[in-house]
């Protein structure tokens, strides 16, 4: 057989798979640059309006878009790229579409962990052996995840915030962005913990606590959120109202002087570290 007729071996081709953005906010941008890097092609962004904020990515139109977006790209998956109250409302609203699972290329993960469909976990975030992270949460830059978590579907553990082992984190829960949970607590469903908030003990499905040590500064009701979970955009209200700028109530011992009378999460770190004169006098 002549040297041109011998068959060439045959060259694999390698393809990227496809992912749209749901939302086209800040968050977006994050998710959909940890997802490049992880080897996916992003194709755009849905979202209900326009967004102000130019991303790298096209808008692709609102929800109503999707159809045509399935039938033009059938193996394409979709992430929710959004950080707010809504996220289940918004998975149960979209149908026929399987949902994508982006670890960002610089998070660690042990094999020994279990993540769902719709998970993001973001650059230098860690996920220890035992952990199971439930449907389209979000473990986010650089959080760490202890072994034997439990985080339930569409929770979000901020950037920063550290799950102690054995932690159990509700459905849609909000873990603020520096905070840290003590192992084997348990955190409910559609709660809010503050940034910066050292969580020593359970706390209620609904309730937002603050602080070091963390405490209630209120219960949400029921429909907080429009798909049960809390409205972030409350938090920082409540934070306002709770954590006013202004001297503890006079006669009120450092023992006694409540989370709701601080202006600042290091005002407390720093009345720990340093004890008053008077005490030190006593000594």
């Amino acid at each position: 057989m002549p040297p041109s007729a011998t068959s060439a071996p045959a060259r694999t081709v390698s393809v990227r798979p496809s992912l749209i953005l749901v939302g086209a906010g800040e968050h977006a941008h994050v998710v959909g640059e940890s997802a490049e890097m992880s080897g996916w092609t992003v194709l755009g962004c849905v979202d209900p309006q326009r967004p102000a904020r130019r991303l790298p990515w096209p808008w692709l139109g609102d929800d109503a878009a999707l159809g045509s977006l399935r039938r033009k790209h059938p193996q394409t998956q979709l992430i929710l790229a959004f950080a707010g109250a809504g996220r289940a409302q918004a998975a149960q609203r979209i149908l026929d579409w399987e949902w994508a699972t982006v670890i960002d290329p610089a998070a660690v993960v042990s094999p020994g962990a279990r993540i769902a469909a719709g998970v993001f976990v973001g650059p230098l975030a860690l996920v220890h052996v035992g952990a199971r992270i439930g449907a389209h949460a979000i473990i986010n830059s650089g959080a760490i995840v202890e072994h034997d978590v439990r985080i339930g579907a569409f929770a979000h553990v901020a950037p920063g915030a550290v799950l102690g082992g054995g932690v159990t984190v509700g459905k849609s829960a909000l873990i603020g962005l520096g905070a840290s949970v003590r192992d084997h607590i348990r955190i409910g469903a559609s709660a809010i913990v503050g940034l910066g908030a050292a969580v020593v003990g359970n706390v209620k499905a609904g309730t937002t606590v603050l602080g070091v040590p963390a405490r209630p500064v209120k219960v949400a009701p029921a429909s907080a959120g429009t798909d049960g979970g809390p409205r972030h955009t409350e938090c920082a209200e409540y934070e306002r109202k709770h954590c006013p700028s202004r001297p503890a109530e006079a006669g009120a011992t450092e023992g006694e002087r409540k989370v709701s009378d601080v202006s600042d999460v290091s005002d407390i770190v720093a009345r720990v570290q340093t004890p008053n004169r008077k005490n030190r006098k006593e000594r």
